[in-house]
């Protein structure tokens, strides 16, 4: 088979938070349980994403959906940590010791693959 893989369909969120939220509340979208962010610089903007496939779509044996948000801001550390108690918080981190956290690795991609392309 000498057939190109479709694009995923891309899907932008408002802002960083709701993206870190989605996938610290959810896995990773709708049906995996390991988070991982992919991450890359796109002009002066960063590009956070994770791609999911939302399983059984009509016809296909899955719809590929990347879930991504932009932002100015570089990341700083190896991790995004959020947590929900006291109040929301979410940012950076080099390191996961403090336990009251979730931590989301972030994978840093130098070209994508065109079908993650947005």
């Amino acid at each position: 088979m000498d057939e190109k893989p479709r694009k995923a369909v891309p899907v932008e969120l408002e802002n960083f938070k709701d993206f870190i939220r989605m996938i610290a509340s959810t896995g990773r979208g709708f049906t995996e349980n390991v988070a991982h962010i992919l991450v890359y610089k796109d002009g002066e903007d960063y590009i956070f994403s994770t791609l999911t496939i939302l399983p059984a779509y009509y016809h296909l044996r899955g719809l590929p959906i990347l879930i991504y948000a932009r932002t100015k801001e570089e990341p700083k550390g190896s991790f995004v940590k959020i947590r929900a108690t006291p109040k929301e918080e979410v940012g950076f981190s080099s390191d996961t010791t403090d336990t009251t956290f979730t931590y989301i690795p972030l994978i840093h991609v130098k070209k994508l693959p065109d079908f993650l392309k947005i």
